[in-house]
Order: C-alpha cells, then structure tokens, then sequence
C-alpha cells in the first residue's frame, strides 16, 4: 500500500506541478467566469466552484505534505552523507534526527543554537538572554562529549 501511495504521489506531484496543469486549471476558471450570464450568476453555479476548489485544495494539502516530506528525508540523507564524508566533521549528532532527540536512551537538553555552539565551542557564554546557566551548559556538555564518534568510511577508487 505504502509503495501503491508512494508511486501515485510522485505521479500527481509531477502533473500537478506542470505547466498544463496550470493551463487547465486556468481554462477551468475561465470557463466558470464566462459561463457566470448563461446561469444568471446563480448559487449554483457559485457553489460548483467552490466545491471543486475545496476538495482539489483539500487533496492538495496532502500532496504537498507528502512531497515536503520525501524531500526532507533526501536532504538529511545528503547532509548526514556530506558530514560522514568530511575528515574533521564531528559526526556524534548525525542521526540526532532519526533518535528523536534521545542518545544512549537520555533526552538530550533543549537549548537553542547560539548556546548550544557557542558550549560546543567551549567559548565563555554571554549571558544576553539568560539562555544558558550552568547547570544547562553542564548536562549539554556531558550528553554531547560523552558521546563516541563514529569511524568514518573510507572509500577505495573503483577499478
């Protein structure tokens, strides 16, 4: 089912998002509005445009969730691959995203980026928006640096 739904949202993105698809839509429209005198502008002929932008703006909304979705994944998988390909890169938090935010079974602390980087880099920490006290600094650093770096993979030339 999974694959069925996946196969047929990748084919609707594609039509949908293309220029005939604009063009029709925009026939449709043209249509409806010219028609507007021949039924006397009556409720119905409001309510047959209404209804059909609705359930095609309802559709829609799941279309492009599942469409931000698969390109979301792809990008995380790009940038998980760019870090693990990087010498120097710190590679601990990578699959932060699939964890859930937990490492070795521990949520790691909220904090927001400025503080975070800022303890990462073992800088002094200015306290502009009170954000980082030390017991917040102290728990982000032990769930961050004891966590193990993994080895990264080495690639050999193909031949």
């Amino acid at each position: 089912m999974t694959s069925t739904f996946r196969k047929a949202a990748n084919a609707a993105s594609t039509a949908v998002g293309s220029v005939w698809a604009f063009t029709a839509a925009a026939f449709v429209v043209v249509a409806w509005a010219v028609t507007g005198p021949l039924f006397r502008y009556s409720n119905t002929w409001q309510l047959v445009i209404n209804t059909g932008t609705t359930v095609v703006t309802f559709l829609m909304v799941f279309l492009i969730q599942n469409t931000q979705n698969r390109e979301a994944r792809i990008t995380q998988l790009k940038l998980d691959e760019l870090i693990r390909a990087i010498a120097g890169a710190r590679n601990s938090l990578v699959d932060i995203g699939r964890s859930g935010g937990m490492r070795n079974g521990a949520p790691l602390p909220s904090l927001g980026l400025p503080c975070a980087f800022s303890m990462l880099s073992m800088r002094p920490v200015e306290s502009r928006s009170g954000c980082c006290c030390s017991r917040q600094r102290r728990s982000f650093s032990q769930a961050v640096f004891s966590l193990r770096p993994r080895p990264i993979a080495t690639r050999t030339p193909a031949g």
